[in-house]
């Protein structure tokens, strides 16, 4: 397949599931207090303000890391405005830091996950979601999303 045909099959796919949702949150490059008390923090999403706000350094972190960063925030919208924090919990089985983050609560765990889910979509990795228990879960809750 050539490289044309897939990058428009993965913008198809990245397409539809944009279209399904009716907005994403404002995304802010700026330092929170929560962010001026951790350093740790990366991004934060306030509920009810619709906005993302993330830290002006993630640009150093690299492609990958950045947007895994803004997809896990937008997750975390996700789940607020479509499931009212309903407790989904899309456990990583694999030991490290990621995973214990991950599995820490639901809402890490949902965020997590849409953001995995959403960077592999955007990869062109299909086989990848179909293989995975946890990115077919994610896939099969988004579908849910009228």
């Amino acid at each position: 397949m050539s490289k044309i045909k897939k990058l428009t099959k993965k913008s198809k796919k990245i397409a539809r599931l944009a279209a399904k949702l009716d907005s994403i949150p404002e995304i802010r490059i700026e330092i929170t207090p929560a962010m001026k008390k951790n350093p740790g923090i990366a991004g934060e999403y306030y509920p009810g303000s619709q906005v993302t706000f993330i830290r002006k350094s993630i640009a150093d972190l690299g492609e990958k890391k950045a947007c895994k960063v803004i997809l896990h925030e937008i997750g975390h919208y996700l789940h607020h405005v479509y499931f009212q924090w309903k407790p989904m919990y899309i456990r990583r089985k694999k030991r490290g830091d990621r995973s214990y983050y991950c599995n820490s609560s639901h809402l890490e765990s949902f965020a997590e996950c849409f953001a995995d889910y959403a960077w592999a979509l955007y990869r062109g990795k299909s086989k990848k979601i179909e293989a995975s228990q946890r990115l077919s879960k994610m896939k099969s809750i988004l579908d849910k999303i009228p």
